[in-house]
């Protein structure tokens, strides 16, 4: 879901990753997932917010034009907590919140 209002673009994305041999329900369902808000602006400032599973790595990354040069932004970067967290109810999700400008 997007919505534009000629100077900046809010993107809403979710990504649920299970594993296939896994059950399909119950305390054992195991997965990886992140659900995101992101704001971005013409001038290019943004701001991200969001959840995540903290199980594996988590990167986001934002890449954007100025001009004719590629500018990379990191805009969210966390290790592992522990692989207990591929259990759904074995911890909490954490949060990411970032702003500023590419």
């Amino acid at each position: 879901m997007t919505r534009h209002d000629g100077k900046t673009r809010t993107v809403r994305g979710t990504l649920d990753v299970t594993d296939p041999f896994c059950p399909s329900s119950g305390l054992h369902r195991a997965g990886i997932g992140v659900t995101f808000d992101m704001r971005l602006a013409r001038n290019g400032d943004f701001y991200a917010s969001g959840r995540y599973r903290q199980a594996l790595d988590h990167e986001l990354y934002l890449y954007g034009y100025t001009g004719k040069k590629l500018s990379t932004k990191v805009v969210h970067r966390s290790k592992m907590s522990s692989l207990l967290c591929l259990s759904q109810p074995a911890c909490e999700r954490g949060t990411t919140g970032n702003s500023g400008g590419y």
